[in-house]
Parts: structure tokens; sequence; C-alpha cells
């Protein structure tokens, strides 16, 4: 059995604290962490990468490092980072009776994806990634190295990696895998390849449920104790939206949905409806550059659009996708249905996506059109009424939602 081992900040506020002095912010710690990580996945990863070439014979290990205590200039701390999970991956393979001499290690990988690494990072984290391996043992050289960075750029146009790429004293193989699931290649100095990971293979490393997704809203965004007061009713408010569907994995997981409703080549307008405009347009941006010849987005909200500019958007379209944040009693669809029914002269096929809905929500619309959803939310809703309001006599904080 080889084992290819994955090198792991702790995560902890006291190591986050640290990274910021260096200059590197986190991005999305929680989507790519050990804890949420998913295997198997990674192995199917590897295996289109071209890192493994049979996944019977592979072991994914975890190590993971904490140097809240270790203060010196970036290169030196990421050498010491990585000595001390070294270190740890030594320990493993005493622990499981593995020989000094056979090393079975068959790829070692730093994981930055929760990390924002610019070129001037990637020098100085290619460097201590260097001096590390070359302090450890020879040996190690004959190991493959790779890199999971949400931008390849930063460390593909880095001097200062590329020189040490030549210098003849790093691994022979190493691996760039970006967020943009490109995997590029350099052996013996030199660029040998670059490959596209398929889509499913890349997020079949964001190990997460329907359950996550709900526990992610619900109980990770809740950043204020309130709550709204609705057009016709009071609600609680616990969740964040924005914060919640620009996390990669949640953001991966809903633009999987969407896609599921469409098929690849189908020309399709997108109209983003609702309250959390930008939850929505990222939402809906993200899925039109996926295929961005065929696919096209109109954001409605904050906009009166007029009813030629309906008629023209829809014109030659296979498909029209109305995408919306969280439906409470649906009258915002509606109205927009009925004005879209006037021009849809061809009977587009019309679908529903909604980020959430309210568990009193109705799944479908007087019109037939279902209404798809990726969470459904379990808050009651209370009168509009303060007296009668259970959060108003408890004093809890309101906000007017004005549409």
């Amino acid at each position: 059995m080889e084992y290819c081992a994955i090198f792991d900040f702790d995560y902890s506020i006291e190591q986050l604290f640290l990274l910021r002095k260096y200059g590197i912010s986190e991005a999305h710690a929680s989507s790519w962490m050990a804890q949420t990580r998913n295997k198997d996945g990674v192995v199917d990863l590897f295996l289109s990468a071209g890192i493994i070439s049979d996944r019977t014979t592979v072991s994914i290990v975890d190590i993971s490092a904490s140097l809240y205590d270790f203060e010196a200039p970036l290169d030196e701390f990421i050498s010491e980072f990585t000595l001390r999970c070294l270190k740890g991956l030594d320990d493993f393979l005493l622990s499981n009776q593995k020989s000094e001499n056979d090393l079975p290690i068959r790829n070692i990988s730093l994981n930055l994806l929760p990390f924002t690494i610019s070129r001037t990072l990637a020098d100085k984290i290619s460097y201590g990634l260097y001096t590390a391996i070359r302090e450890k043992d020879t040996s190690y050289k004959e190991i493959s190295i790779t890199v999971f960075t949400r931008n390849t750029d930063s460390f593909v146009k880095s001097n200062r990696f590329r020189y040490l790429l030549k210098s003849g004293n790093f691994p022979n193989e190493i691996y760039i895998i970006g967020y943009n699931r490109r995997a590029i290649l350099f052996k013996g100095g030199e660029f040998v390849s670059e490959v596209e990971i398929p889509e499913p293979n890349f997020n079949k490393i964001l190990n997460f449920t329907k359950k996550d997704l709900y526990r992610a809203l619900v109980f990770e965004t809740n950043s204020y104790i309130g709550h709204f007061n609705l057009q016709s009713s009071h609600a609680r408010t616990h969740y964040d939206l924005f914060d919640f569907v620009t996390r990669d994995r949640i953001s991966q997981d809903l633009l999987s949905r969407l896609k599921s409703l469409v098929y690849d080549g189908q020309r399709i307008t997108v109209f983003g409806i609702g309250l959390e405009n930008a939850s929505i347009d990222h939402l809906g941006y993200k899925f039109v550059a996926s295929e961005p010849d065929n696919r096209k987005y109109e954001p409605l909200t904050g906009r009166h659009m007029e009813t030629y500019e309906i008629k023209r958007h829809i014109e030659n379209s296979d498909l029209v996708l109305i995408l919306t944040d969280i439906i409470n009693s649906g009258n915002t669809i509606k109205k927009f249905l009925d004005k879209l029914s006037n021009f849809n002269e061809h009977n587009i096929p019309i679908k529903i996506f909604s980020i959430a809905a309210m568990r009193s929500s109705d799944t479908k619309l007087p019109s037939g059109h279902e209404i798809y959803t990726a969470i459904t939310i379990k808050r009651d809703h209370y009168p509009a009424d303060e007296n009668l309001c259970l959060l108003c006599k408890l004093k809890q904080p309101i906000i007017d939602v004005q549409r």
C-alpha cells in the first residue's frame, strides 16, 4: 500500500490570526479542511490528474500541524510547518510498522485551497517547501509534490518557483492543482502537461449532504439575533444568505443542483428575482459562466423590466430558468410568471429554482410550475401584530423588510 499525504494547517483561531500577519487571508477554510474532506473524492481527483494510476493501492493520510508559537519570515514558517508535518508522517508510518527504508509515500500535498495566495506569497511558500524537503531527506526528492491552490497562476508565474524547479534539488514531479479544476505537471524542472479535472471528480472532495447544507445555513450564519417584519408576518432572522452561497462547497453544491435541471447545449435565459440580490447574482453569474455561449443571466431585483425586454430576452431560448433566494408565499414568482406568460408565444419551458424555501410554502404554484429548492427552512412565522408576536414580546430587535 502506498500513501498520499495531505498537509493541513489546524485552522485554529490562533493559527489563522498568525497567517493573516503574513498576508495570507482565509477564503473558505470550512470547505476544504480535513474534517470535511471526502478521501474517496481525493483519490478520484488524483486519478484524474495522473498522480496515481491505481486507486486500489493508495490510501489518503491527513496530517496537520500548529505553528502559532513560531514567529519567523514566511519562508521559514512554511519550512517549519512542512518539517512538522513530515515528522507527523514519519510517526504515522512507524505506528503502522512501515520500514524506514521502504518509504511507501507516493505523494505529499500542501493544501492551500482555504487561502488567497498572491504571486509574492507563492515565492516564499515555494522556498519554504523547498528548504524543508532538502533538509528532511534526499529520498523525499523521489516523491511527487502537489500544491492545491485557489489560483494556479500564483505558482506557475512565480519566478522563485520556476527557479527552484530547475535547481535539481526539488522533487522530480510537481503538480499544481487549482480551484479552476486545472492540474499542471512539471517534471525535471520543465512544464509537461495541463489537464482539466472533470467537475464531478473535483466536487467529490467536498463531502456534503443535504443535512450539512441545512446546518450550514441555519446554524453557521446566525450572526444576528432578531427578526424580520415582513409584509404580512414576523419571522426569525437566522441566516446570512450571501455568506452562505459564497462558500466553496455550498456554491458548488447549489450549482450541481441547478445543472441537474438542464442539459448541455440548452439555450437558457436565467432571470434572478428576490430580495437577496447579491446571493442570487452570485449563483446566477456562476451558472452562466459554466457555459457562457448558451446561457445568459438577467437580474431583475431593484429594477423594472419592460415587457418588450422580457420578450427579447426569451427569444431563441430553449428554457427559461427563474432563480430566487427564499420562497415564502411565492407571490413574487407568481407575479413574474403572469407577466412572462403574456410573451411566451412558443411555450418555452419554465423552471424555478429557489436556494431555500420555508416549510409552509407550496412546492408547486397554481400555474402547475414546480419549485425546486436546495433547503427547506423550518422557521415559524408569527402574527404581524406586535401584541401577538412572540418575538416582539421577547423584545427581540426587528428589521423592516421592504419589497
